[in-house]
């Protein structure tokens, strides 16, 4: 089976800005003071971001202060992503000399509307010349409006965005996005300094408009690379841990590039053979090399794991290959491109591997149908990760973010946990796919248990396309995929979508080959055995579905030779000395239990425990093993309110001379501390 591209997670890192010093962000010029605002981040020269928490009130005091800003509206924004998209602004802008706090919202890339619940305080503004722009609001910590963000104790990203007038317009280039913790002190990113640094980049290689592949929009690249050659200080016998994965885009060819993604590569003397520096024109199948390591996708940036984590490399394996998509609807003449990755390398290992959950709701044609042109709406049936399947991992999960991959018809993607018969909701919430922000975010569900059932589910808007959309590799096609980032690493980490009605030839031969005996042939007997075993042990290519080869593949030929690998095979394929009965047994016992166990049925010739066979609606690929399943989407918790301005009164915020300067007065019937609106703007 070839893997999809995809199940390795695409991710941007979880940055934060980094905290300033005290003496800098609360110059006196600023307007905030340090005893009253908890936490500040610098997120550059111009723009410095203030919060502090009020738990008890279930409140957030949330100020900017723009120092080269004296004319103009200004705005701080909760997202989903990197992006405007499905993100909630607070916009801060006089009008008829009136300071005013506005709760808007947008769902595309179009002038932000006005939230019918405004869930905003203004408690202080400002703006002159001298000390530029400084505003206080206060935020409710949930708000259960589906247009604003809870504030919860993750990263998040956040935007900024500076207008010329107090006329709410397009903000032009002065606009940016960060990451922040508003329950949280900003957390300080380590330096790379001091770190082992080794570059992988294409090496200059010349894209063609691919007349004869696929798709003459779509090209796929191939590099390969010898970790021997670009790090030969290293024993790469042993395992070593890359903490960090900067991207590096050609500027000359970044527009592009829809994304790439790194291998790690057999070392298999019956592979195709690959050099330092070979380039493969048309590669979009990968043969060896199906170990991914990192990949990039549009507007995600620098991967940085946590501190007892790492992406192992070494262990015997050198050869690295990075497959790059680059995307040319325009069919441009050829172009070079040396776009690549640094990795960091820690100095010592770490304590966890670093794992990845592909969930794979759709990424081939014969997945899913295609999608209908024209719509504004359009959903599929969720990809359905049952407990039989996440009850093999070896114990609990801890994950630090989440993935979310369709393409450019994407609207909305969700990760929804289930555990013990209740959702826990969602992992990850993003109010509107954005393809040109695709980022590793992080996660409002830390732990993934054994037995917990995970759902993807994805949404499309249509109305661009005239033609329907298949779901495929190339950028014109859609995909539904979702990522897991997490440790310790398990063995089965992917799971992907089979549609009931191109599956039902299967299902139906599935139920005959488990509950009848094997026949006997000219070189074996298989009479004592299920006929799943048999067909195991005959062709494993037919038995799992595979890709491999065009031929038959028995089992006994295939676990003696060198390409036998440890999940298809026994034990005895380690030194190439399998029997026939060794492949029996391991069918019978080994994997024909799961097999049949996939439609609720024993092996024969156990035929009393047989169960009447529902009919399923859901099935799901756990890897190599196929099941097919009843499911019913459970209902996401009750949303619960935090947070009130009842009780809370601010006067109105009218100027009192040219400079802006203000009188500012806070009453309220509960302690909110002396933030009595003083902001430190001095009147």
């Amino acid at each position: 089976m070839k893997l999809p591209p995809f199940a390795v997670v695409l991710a941007a890192s979880l940055l934060t800005s980094v905290t300033c010093d005290a003496a800098v962000c609360y110059d006196s010029s600023s307007g905030f003071a340090e005893d009253e605002w908890a936490h500040c981040q610098r997120i550059n020269d111009g723009i410095f971001v203030y919060y502090t928490p009020l738990q008890d009130e279930g409140l957030v005091k949330l100020g900017l202060h723009a120092p080269n800003h004296s004319e103009g509206w200004s705005a701080l924004a909760l997202g989903g992503n990197g992006g405007m998209r499905g993100a909630s602004q607070v916009v801060v802008r006089r009008e008829g000399g009136t300071w005013t706090a506005e709760d808007r919202y947008s769902n595309d890339y179009v002038t932000p509307s006005l939230d019918e619940s405004q869930d905003v305080m203004l408690i202080a503004a400002s703006q002159n010349k001298n000390s530029g722009t400084s505003w206080g609001v206060l935020l409710k910590m949930n708000s259960c409006d589906d247009r604003d963000y809870p504030i919860k104790d993750i990263s998040r990203p956040m935007h900024w965005a500076l207008g010329s007038t107090h006329d709410f317009a397009f903000h032009g280039a002065n606009r940016g996005a960060f990451h922040a913790n508003l329950l949280s002190e900003p957390k300080v990113i380590s330096s790379p300094e001091g770190l082992e640094e080794v570059d992988l980049r294409m090496p200059n290689v010349e894209v063609a408009t691919q007349d004869g592949g696929e798709d003459p929009q779509n090209a796929f690249v191939c590099a390969y690379f010898d970790l021997e050659k670009l790090a030969p200080d290293m024993d790469l016998n042993e395992k070593h841990h890359a903490v960090r994965f900067s991207p590096f885009l050609d500027p000359d060819s970044e527009k592009y590039v829809h994304h790439m993604i790194l291998y790690g590569c057999d070392d298999n003397p019956l592979g195709p053979k690959k050099e330092h520096g070979q380039v493969i024109q048309d590669c979009n199948r990968m043969i060896n090399c199906l170990d991914p390591k990192w990949a990039w996708a549009v507007g995600s940036d620098d991967t940085i794991m946590p501190d007892d984590v790492g992406m192992p490399f070494g262990e015997g394996t050198t050869i690295l290959a990075m497959q790059v998509h680059y995307y040319n609807p325009d069919g441009d003449s050829s172009f070079f491109d040396s776009s690549g990755v640094r990795l960091f390398f820690s100095d010592t290992k770490r304590q966890h591997d670093l794992g990845r959950l592909g969930l794979d709701g759709g990424v081939r044609p014969w997945q899913r149908p295609s999608l209908p042109a024209g719509e504004e709406s359009v959903s599929i049936p969720p990809l359905v990760v049952p407990s039989v399947c996440t009850s093999q991992w070896s114990g609990p999960l801890n994950v630090f973010g989440v993935f979310h991959h369709s393409h450019m018809a994407g609207r909305k993607l969700e990760v929804r946990v289930e555990r013990e018969g209740e959702s826990m909701g969602l992992m990850r919430l993003e109010r509107q796919y954005d393809y040109l922000y695709q980022s590793l975010e992080g996660t409002e569900i830390n732990t993934l248990l054994p037995g917990d059932e995970l759902i993807l589910s994805c949404s499309y808007d249509t109305r661009g396309v005239k033609e329907n959309i298949t779901f495929g590799e190339n950028t014109q096609d859609e995909m539904c995929l979702a990522g897991v980032w997490y440790y310790p690493k398990q063995d089965l980490e992917l799971f992907s979508y089979q549609d009931l009605s191109y599956e039902s030839e299967h299902y139906q031969e599935r139920l005959e080959m488990c509950s009848k005996p094997g026949t006997s042939t000219d070189n074996s007997d298989f009479r004592e055995v299920s006929m799943c075993a048999q067909a195991m042990a005959n062709d494993l290519q037919k038995f799992y579905h595979l890709q491999m080869m065009t031929q038959r593949i028995p089992a006994l030929l295939f676990c003696n030779s060198p390409l036998s690998v440890d999940f298809l095979c026994p034990p005895c394929s380690e030194t190439n000395s399998c029997t026939e009965e060794d492949i029996k047994a391991y069918g019978q016992d080994e994997v024909c239990p799961k097999w049949c166990g996939g439609v609720g049925l024993p092996v024969y010739p156990d035929v009393s425990g047989n169960v009447s066979v529902v009919t399923p609606t859901h099935s799901t690929r756990c890897l190599f093993d196929s099941y097919w399943f009843q499911h019913t989407l459970k209902e996401d918790p009750l949303c619960v309110r935090s947070g009130s301005f009842d009780g809370v009164h601010v006067n109105s915020h009218s100027e009192k001379d040219a400079s802006g300067a203000m009188e500012l007065l806070l009453s309220h019937s509960y302690p909110i501390t002396a933030m009595s609106i003083l902001l430190g703007l001095m009147a």
